[in-house]
């Protein structure tokens, strides 16, 4: 999050990142090889820390898969480069059309209408 919001990473960038792991017991600060400037993990253990080197491939630091919202509305996923998976955005199904309208139903015809029968006359 820090390095999309304070250095403008790309999300694939920013999980990418070098990552380090500080703990208070045992007190030392992990780094992965080779991923972070020697002059600065100098200068923490000239501050008196203890950095320990860890492999990123074989023994990495956390699992991080991310999906971002740009300010469009953009879905992007990314996967950790350092582990198997998947980033995924899944759109999904565009609604059923509704029903098809029932057909109207059939008029019976007119009912036909008594008429009297003329009346022989003599």
């Amino acid at each position: 999050m820090l390095g999309i919001l304070l250095r403008g990473e790309s999300l694939a960038d920013a999980v990418a990142a070098p990552r380090f792991h500080q703990q208070d017991f045992p007190d030392k600060i992990q780094l992965e090889r080779e991923r972070f400037d020697p002059a600065f993990v100098g200068a923490l253990e000239k501050l008196g820390h203890t950095v320990v080197e860890r492999e990123p491939k074989d023994n990495p630091i956390g699992r991080v898969h991310a999906i971002a919202r740009s300010n469009s509305g953009t879905l992007t996923a990314v996967a950790d480069p350092r582990r198997g998976g998947a980033g995924l955005v899944v759109e999904p199904a565009p609604p059923p059309p509704p029903p098809p309208a029932p057909a109207p139903a059939a008029t019976p015809p007119p009912a036909a209408t008594p008429t009297a029968a003329p009346v022989p006359t003599k």
